[in-house]
């Protein structure tokens, strides 16, 4: 049997400054697709990606529409060249790129959705989030129930057997950062945002976002997109919508759903959108994988040549 093929999309956190400009420079679909962004948005994204500056790029309003742009500009262009993932997948904001280009919405409905979902997670509570290093998962347990003497806290992502994000009230993260080399973490680091994403303190915003999922226009998909909050396929549009609004108070279960796409016949992992978070999460839960990462026309070249002989489609 040839060997499946997932398409994963990354989350907040990847962007950098000039993200998406040799596309842009390569290919007039993608210049496009910049144009009829910084239209919806009503202000210049295209100038966010190309020059930043990184502060002003890094903030949730930003960050997630510019990564939701340049990871759906590569998929166009892949996807012109013929390639069809057996599965989608994304992480956290990617599923909301997987999503598109797995054909539950156009472009600009995505876009939409995807700047109100921004708008409402740079407005929610305050919060914070750590990733932890080198503890596993009971003893990240063990830490978040010491820590929520100080305030609500959980497990906000599972991205590796190695790496572990928390999310909740500041002081209640701040306490399990002081805490956590007395219960085996090798190391804390705190996350450049602004709330408690995928914890309790994101419930007051969900109804909002449930709204706005309410009313887009979406259609089922023919690719299987394997989600965040279940770690399993989905391809109904009404499940899509649930997920997605459930995915703001929900841990991203991303080993979970990598284990599962390999346990069904996926062996190639294309990293579509800017730089390499998600690469290096999948080779550290299966050191076996072929993953490749694209994001400029050298990637999608070398993408194409890799696939072309391997691949089989949904």
């Amino acid at each position: 049997m040839m060997e499946r093929v997932a398409f994963v999309f990354p989350g907040q956190g990847s962007q950098y400054v000039g993200m998406g400009k040799a596309l842009y420079e390569a290919f007039d679909e993608v210049r496009q697709l910049f144009s009829l962004s910084d239209e919806v948005a009503k202000r210049s994204l295209t100038k966010l990606c190309f020059d930043g500056p990184m502060d002003e790029l890094t903030l949730t309003l930003n960050a997630q529409p510019c990564i939701y742009l340049v990871s759906c500009a590569v998929w166009t262009i892949l996807s012109r060249n013929g390639l069809k993932p057996s599965y989608v997948a994304g992480h956290s904001l990617g599923e909301w790129s997987a999503a598109m280009c797995a054909g539950f919405y156009d472009f600009e409905t995505g876009l939409k959705l995807v700047l109100r979902r921004a708008e409402l997670m740079s407005a929610a509570a305050k919060g914070a989030m750590a990733a932890l290093i080198g503890g596993d998962i009971e003893q990240v347990n063990k830490l978040c129930e010491c820590a929520k003497e100080k305030g609500i806290i959980v497990v906000a992502n599972y991205n590796s057997p190695s790496q572990i994000v928390i999310s909740g009230e500041v002081s209640a993260v701040e306490e399990a950062a002081r805490l956590a080399k007395s219960f085996g973490i090798q190391r804390v680091v705190m996350l450049r945002v602004s709330g408690g994403f995928h914890s309790p303190l994101m419930q007051p915003i969900a109804s909002q976002l449930e709204e706005a999922l309410k009313n887009a226009k979406m259609r089922d998909s023919d690719i299987p997109l394997v989600a965040n909050v279940t770690a399993r396929p989905i391809t109904r549009e009404s499940e899509l919508r649930r997920l997605l609004a459930l995915q703001l108070t929900s841990p991203v279960r991303w080993v979970e759903s990598i284990q599962w796409l390999w346990d069904n016949g996926v062996r190639w992992f294309v990293e579509v959108g800017p730089r390499k978070v998600l690469s290096q999460l999948i080779l550290q839960t299966l050191p076996e994988a072929k993953v490749i990462q694209v994001e400029d026309p050298r990637g999608i070249e070398d993408a194409v040549a890799k696939l072309s002989s391997e691949w089989e489609g949904a």
